[in-house]
């Protein structure tokens, strides 16, 4: 497998894991994104640049992977 045949695999899975953390109304803003950064540069322009919010000593994405 070529260097690129890999990246492309990584993109791919880096995408298809981002929009299955989204909810349909935000995917749907990304769903025409051509990599993974792009949609990545996109959340941040919708979101900004926040550092990770904690709750109760949790990073948010620990909450949001154990429901």
């Amino acid at each position: 497998m070529s260097a690129n045949d890999t990246k492309a695999k990584l993109n791919a899975k880096a995408m298809h894991t981002l929009l299955c953390g989204l909810n349909e109304k935000v995917s749907k803003k990304v769903f025409t994104c051509k990599s993974a950064k792009d949609i990545w540069e996109k959340l941040e322009k919708f979101y900004g640049n926040k550092k990770e919010e904690k709750k109760d000593g949790v990073p948010l994405c620990a909450n949001l992977l154990s429901s």
